[in-house]
């Protein structure tokens, strides 16, 4: 199997499970693959495909497992990042130890492994990215 479509069937699949009112309630500008849209007002969350964990798993000769790490991450411009903290929490709630539905593909285990917080000036505001790094467990085909 290729990392495309592992990749393409997680993008799918954490973009449903984030886009709820659990999380959209508090990241009003909305759940975005790789980047939001110039215009897009913070708070919102981003996330994105970073590495393959390991290419190819087995716990057996006849089951073949794959692992990709994502970043899921809340940006936001309050100044301080208790903001980006409360979406992060929701965030966890739903991804750790959680079952995605991952189209052509059975999922097995999605667990946080790192978490992430930085701040970056944007212009006179401060703005903080608080998230975290998940492996996503899901079967080869």
């Amino acid at each position: 199997m290729s990392t495309d479509n592992i990749v393409q069937a997680c993008d799918k699949g954490l973009f449903t499970a984030l886009n709820v009112s659990a999380v959209t309630s508090l990241a009003t500008g909305g759940v975005h693959n790789w980047i939001a849209p110039e215009e897009t007002a913070p708070p919102f969350v981003v996330f994105n495909f970073v590495d393959n964990v390991d290419s190819s798993r087995s716990f057996s000769p006849t089951e073949k497992y794959h692992t990709v790490r994502y970043l899921v991450k809340a940006v936001t411009d309050d100044g301080w990042p208790k903001p980006g903290q409360d979406i992060q929490s929701q965030i966890i709630n739903l991804l750790d130890r959680a079952t995605l539905s991952i189209e052509n593909h059975t999922f097995l285990y999605c667990e946080k492994v790192r978490d992430v917080i930085f701040s970056e000036h944007v212009g006179r505001e401060r703005w903080f990215h608080v998230g975290a790094f998940y492996d996503i467990w899901a079967d080869e085909p």
